[in-house]
């Protein structure tokens, strides 16, 4: 009697130590997934373009690049903004307080290959949806864009990257701090 009694103890024991294993490893996994989750959509982050980066100094910008010039100063959303441009390169650089907050690359879609997490000039709307989902992915409009067949999908608030496209072919790349969009003139498309 004690001997069985002894067994159902030990097998007790068994039982209750294969699923404490099982339930660690369960969780184990699923913090791996996570984690994997976490460290990929985080590679998508953008932090600049052709070697210019969110925050950078104006003089940073200027030693990184010849060609730049003044492009003026645009007042937006409350803020104040100076303009570079590089025609050479096909990038204007938006400063605040002499930091760099956003930078747009102009496509030349005859030629042009650039891309930013696997998504280029020339390419559609639908190559974004496809890349990101569409739950990740805001089309934005405003009136001007309506009238001339330009969308803006952005992606700022998740990778601080957007595309403006023009009937339906990306035009512009651009790289902006998250909170680029904030007060604009853009917001979500009607279809």
């Amino acid at each position: 009697m004690i001997h069985l009694a002894l067994t159902k103890i030990q097998a007790t024991k068994q039982i209750f130590k294969r699923l404490l294993f099982t339930a660690i490893l369960l969780v184990a996994v699923g913090f791996g997934f996570w984690g994997w989750q976490d460290y990929r959509d985080s590679r998508l982050v953008a932090h600049g373009l052709k070697g210019i980066n969110i925050g950078d100094g104006e003089s940073e910008v200027k030693f990184k690049y010849a060609g730049f010039v003044e492009d003026g100063v645009r007042h937006s959303r409350g803020r104040t903004f100076y303009i570079l441009m590089n025609e050479e390169q096909r990038l204007f650089v938006h400063l605040e307080n002499k930091r760099v907050v956003a930078i747009a690359y102009y496509c030349n879609l005859d030629y042009d290959e650039f891309k930013i997490n696997e998504i280029g000039c020339g390419d559609s709307g639908e190559d974004i949806i496809k890349r990101f989902g569409r739950d990740k992915v805001l089309m934005l409009c405003n009136e001007d864009s309506n009238a001339n067949g330009i969308r803006q999908y952005s992606l700022y608030e998740l990778y601080q990257a957007a595309y403006m496209l023009q009937h339906n072919k990306i035009g512009l790349i651009s790289v902006a701090q998250r909170d680029w969009l904030k007060g604009s003139a853009w917001s979500a498309c009607d279809s």
